[in-house]
């Protein structure tokens, strides 16, 4: 049974090759634009590992992670963003994504 990443992103541009490249590595992606969908799938079937950009459309990253508190979820964040320090002490996982 492959590993199964539920990813939230506000770049639909990413979504097709982000995919592939998870593929390639065995990974099943559902790769989701907003925060809304993403609660909705996450609860149709169980990803392993939800990843949620922190400005996704629909309902802000924090708030999906609230939502599915009960399950592993990280938190994408953009090197230079604000207020990372705190989402830190407020014990989130944090993946941080570099400029560029």
């Amino acid at each position: 049974m492959p590993f199964n990443v539920l990813i939230g992103s506000s770049r639909p541009g990413d979504h097709g090759p982000l995919q592939a490249a998870l593929r390639r590595k065995g990974i099943d992606a559902d790769v989701c634009s907003d925060g809304p969908t993403m609660i909705a799938v996450a609860s149709d079937a169980v990803p392993d590992l939800i990843v949620v950009e922190l400005h996704l459309r629909g309902l802000h990253g924090i708030e999906v992670a609230r939502s599915l508190a009960d399950r592993r979820t990280t938190i994408l964040v953009d090197e230079d963003e604000a207020g990372i320090a705190d989402l830190e002490r407020m014990g989130h996982e944090l993946l941080v994504r570099p400029k560029g």
